[in-house]
């Protein structure tokens, strides 16, 4: 899969186009990729996405705390599905500013090697999404390109987007976010030093450190699999403010206990799984009492897996 910056860096190969944010490169982008790569194969065709970095909500709301993968996982996820070439456009204020009509002729109609254009069902682009599927049909028809929009996919009659899903993760419903996900949700960051309760109480564990625009599940403790160094641990991960320890509740942390483990691990990348929600955070009266808790979720890990 090449990276690159423009369609017009695709020197050689006619291509059917999609484009989108794919944030989470959830089961509706799936079902899309799947439908159009099918297609490719078909016609002896490559595919090819445009998106952005970073995604609009960072830069129109100044969003934190929403997206579903990194744009590094996105593209692993992306060469997964089979997409040959991904158009990374620098998304800021003044593009932002480009109304529909000028987006297709600069980043779209730049090319003559377009086959075919698959839109989602609910596709809008350009400034204030003031375009739709009608304005890139009519236009492509000039262009003698075929437009092809794609039908609601839906799970279990619930659409899936990025935002319901974000929804649910907010909510501390990982298994039907992973349910429209299709796979696990995950969190990837650095291991930095924390209070270092953990270790007081019996039970070490990593402070993570993610990116700002990660989304993070609700405060509460999980039941996840952390992978360090491809080697997956069973791993219990707590998200909150440390309510027994900390009054005043400046600092959102990620603490995530691995069974069996006892490396030291400062500064090294961590990826966390999460698998279900076990129960809320709690304000313990005593720090025996927090001892006993986590010795109960440890034991509910357990079993979670026997």
């Amino acid at each position: 899969m090449e990276i690159l910056k423009s369609l017009n860096q695709i020197s050689r190969d006619n291509f059917y186009l999609s484009i989108g944010n794919f944030d989470g490169v959830h089961l509706g982008h799936q079902y899309v990729l799947d439908y159009i790569k099918r297609q490719c194969r078909k016609n002896q065709t490559k595919l090819a996405i445009i998106t952005f970095v970073p995604h609009p909500k960072e830069i129109l709301e100044g969003k934190q705390r929403f997206l579903l993968c990194d744009y590094e996982s996105r593209r692993l996820y992306l060469e997964k599905m089979g997409v040959d070439y991904v158009v990374e456009i620098d998304f800021h204020r003044d593009f932002s500013t480009i109304g529909p009509e000028t987006f297709l002729q600069n980043d779209i109609f730049c090319t003559n090697q377009i086959k075919k254009i698959f839109l989602g069902h609910d596709f809008a682009f350009g400034k204030n999404k003031s375009g739709d599927q009608n304005i890139v049909v009519s236009e492509c028809k000039k262009k003698n390109i075929e437009v092809e929009i794609m039908k609601r996919f839906l799970v279990n009659k619930e659409k899936v987007s990025s935002s319901i899903i974000r929804q649910y993760l907010s909510d501390g419903n990982i298994k039907k976010s992973n349910l429209l996900l299709g796979r696990t949700y995950e969190i990837i960051g650095n291991v930095v030093k924390g209070a270092m309760r953990g270790r007081t109480l019996g039970f070490p564990t990593a402070n993570l450190q993610v990116l700002d625009v990660m989304q993070i599940p609700c405060n509460g403790v999980y039941i996840t699999k952390a992978y360090y160094q491809d080697q997956e641990y069973l791993s219990l991960t707590s998200i909150g403010y440390n309510p027994t320890f900390n009054a005043d509740k400046k600092d959102q942390t990620i603490e995530v206990y691995l069974l069996n483990f006892d490396k030291d691990i400062y500064g090294e990348t961590l990826s966390v799984h999460f698998i279900d929600k076990i129960r809320n955070e709690i304000k313990f009266k005593t720090k025996e009492d927090l001892i006993t808790q986590i010795k109960n979720d440890v034991l509910y890990l357990h079993q979670y897996f026997s």
